[in-house]
């Protein structure tokens, strides 16, 4: 078949539809690797604590929280710490508080089938998508009613109150641990990523948590980065589940790179000119329908490059969340508490 009349012309630029599942997962693994927000003594009298919680109550009502996230977090950091129960607030802590829900987490009816889906011959059943809506609104439940209501009420010095809170946090992560390992089977694994990406940093975020009611962390002030269990660098738990986790992230998105990459298909065809035999070049894109495009092959590897560089923002570059998760492996939990600035 002869080649049409149009060219080759990468679109880059054109507007691409970002996947929420892989934003949710991409802001939560940044937030993730960031430091604590600053916390309140226990001493603190209680219509202190009241009022620093009135606050930030006013401010979270009167910033829009999804630009404001970063700003609302340092500003409000003690008052949310004495909220909750004191010691050091991570991602859970500021779930917990409202003040990172809405921005991380996408709203359950986005997790469904497409993105990824259409580029490969694999698909979500309604039972996975099901159970993963399931295990996300119950996780929403139990952290921001009957976690945060007990963690508020209990004095974390008190190592029965971190026994009875880790032991909740453990019945939590079963949940999670059953949906992840079910995304990561290979026959889902390159259509389920998106929900893997946003259910593995959950997992994540909750080890962190764990660090900070740790039962056998024995440090005097309870800082959760001295969590033996969970906050050791390279073998605690955070960072062994970092390291799996970005690892397979980083292979299940090469592969569907490369099946993206599969979908366009670079045709040639020779002809005798004068005084040499001559080529002509032109692609046919399954993704998108193009057909017969003529190219040139620096101008057919153009449009392959820019067709990764859009699927790359579609889906928030999931290098770029393994990479966070990554630095876990160093670094589990980051008590480098941050002044706001920046």
């Amino acid at each position: 078949m002869g080649a049409a009349e149009s060219k080759a012309k990468p679109d880059a630029d054109d507007d691409v539809t970002v996947d929420p599942v892989c934003a949710a997962a991409a802001e939560l693994a940044k937030q993730m690797v960031k430091g604590p927000v600053k916390v309140i003594p226990r001493t603190t009298e209680e219509h202190e604590i009241d009022a620093d919680v009135a606050k930030v109550k006013e401010a979270t009502d009167t910033l829009h929280i999804k630009e404001d996230v970063h700003t609302i977090v340092i500003t409000g950091a003690s008052q949310i710490a004495s909220k909750y129960g004191g010691g050091l607030v991570g991602v859970i802590g500021r779930i917990m508080a409202d003040e990172l829900w809405s921005a991380v987490f996408p709203h359950l009816t986005d997790l469904a089938n497409g993105g990824i889906s259409h580029l490969m011959e694999q698909q979500l059943e309604q039972g996975d998508l099901d159970r993963i809506n399931g295990v996300l609104h119950d996780f929403e439940q139990a952290l921001r009613i009957n976690y945060a209501d007990d963690k508020r009420n209990s004095n974390l010095a008190d190592p029965a109150d971190r026994q009875r809170l880790h032991r909740y946090l453990l019945t939590l992560d079963e949940h999670l641990l059953g949906v992840i390992g079910a995304m990561m089977q290979d026959r889902i694994a390159r259509t389920g990523l998106p929900c893997f990406l946003l259910l593995a940093g959950l997992r994540l975020a909750l080890y962190q948590e764990m660090a900070v009611v740790d039962p056998e962390n024995k440090s005097p002030d309870l800082n959760p980065a001295l969590s033996p269990r969970y906050a050791t660098p390279h073998t605690g738990v955070v960072a062994m589940y970092a390291r799996e986790y970005a690892q397979h992230a980083r292979k299940v998105w090469a592969e569907v790179v490369e099946d993206r990459k599969k979908k366009i298909v670079l045709h040639t065809s020779h002809f005798w000119g004068i005084p040499f035999l001559g080529q002509q070049h032109w692609f046919d894109d399954a993704a998108t329908g193009e057909a017969g495009v003529k190219c040139t092959l620096d101008t057919f590897k153009e449009y392959e490059d820019a067709e990764v560089e859009k699927l790359g923002k579609r889906f928030c570059f999931p290098d770029d969340i393994a990479a966070n998760w990554e630095k876990l492996v160093d670094m589990p939990i980051n008590t480098n508490i941050e002044d706001g600035s920046g």
